[in-house]
């Protein structure tokens, strides 16, 4: 029988457990990159500011971040992954937050992803496939640390992680082993943090109120001779010092029929 020198049973010894605590690591890697089809048929493209959004919750819903959303719009541009474009309205905007809730006008056949109610610890890995409408590279990344980002300063929890994103990949998830997002790319010199979507459980929930960022019309008529009025669109937008009220009025009234 041929004996080992001590030196080969010591590493023996090293190289043994090495390989048995890689094969967590990379089954968990494997169980993520399994679910890259789902995300990338879930990815949705904004193209006015050049951003990605995902379709969450439910068929009808987009979550995407603020910044990805134009100043006063009431509308929002959505590209599917099939290409389909659909014109989305502005359930919530958060700009403290950097997160948006977007209604798209009917429900979409994309099986939609689900949205984390806890953040992700430092370490926990996750996925990220970023925009499908042009070459992207699936990247399993970690998270870093959860720290305050200068340009979040309202976010005390910013995910910082390991991904290389580039412009455009904002708004784009990134998703723990269950299809929960978990974080939208934000920026960075590799568009590495993330917003934690965490806020946003609650508002889809219901256990907090939206905060709107969509135009609403109301059509009144009050006239009994058969004259009509038109009030909206009456419109509001949270502010740091509050909110801001905007409406415009238009009143038609039809002189000719008398009471």
């Amino acid at each position: 029988m041929k004996r080992l020198s001590a030196a080969a049973l010591i590493g023996a010894a090293l190289v043994f457990p090495a390989a048995l605590s890689a094969g967590p690591a990379n089954s968990s890697e494997r169980s993520l990159r399994g679910l890259r089809g789902q995300v990338a048929a879930a990815t949705v493209a904004l193209p006015e500011l050049s951003c990605a959004g995902a379709v969450a919750v439910s068929r009808g819903q987009v979550v995407t971040t603020a910044h990805c959303v134009p100043e006063d719009a009431d509308e929002v541009t959505v590209v599917l992954g099939d290409g389909e474009t659909l014109q989305a309205t502005i359930d919530h905007l958060d700009r403290e937050h950097d997160l948006a809730l977007l209604h798209l006008p009917r429900e979409v056949q994309v099986k939609p992803l689900e949205l984390a109610s806890n953040l992700p610890k430092r370490g926990d890995r996750v996925l990220f496939v970023g925009r499908t409408d042009r070459p992207s590279r699936t990247q399993v990344v970690r998270i870093d640390k959860l720290a305050p980002c200068p340009s979040l300063p309202d976010v005390s929890n910013a995910l910082f992680t390991s991904v290389t994103a580039r412009p455009g990949d904002s708004g784009a998830p990134l998703v723990d082993s269950q299809a929960r997002i978990v974080g939208l790319i934000h920026g960075g010199a590799r568009c590495q943090i993330a917003v934690p979507t965490t806020p946003l459980v609650k508002v889809v929930s219901g256990a907090e109120p939206a905060q709107p960022g969509s135009s609403v019309t109301f059509h009144v008529t009050t006239d009994p001779a058969g004259g009509g009025g038109h009030f909206g669109p009456f419109k509001w937008q949270k502010t740091k010092d509050g909110f801001q009220f905007e409406f415009h009025f238009n009143w038609n009234w039809d002189s000719t029929k008398k009471p």
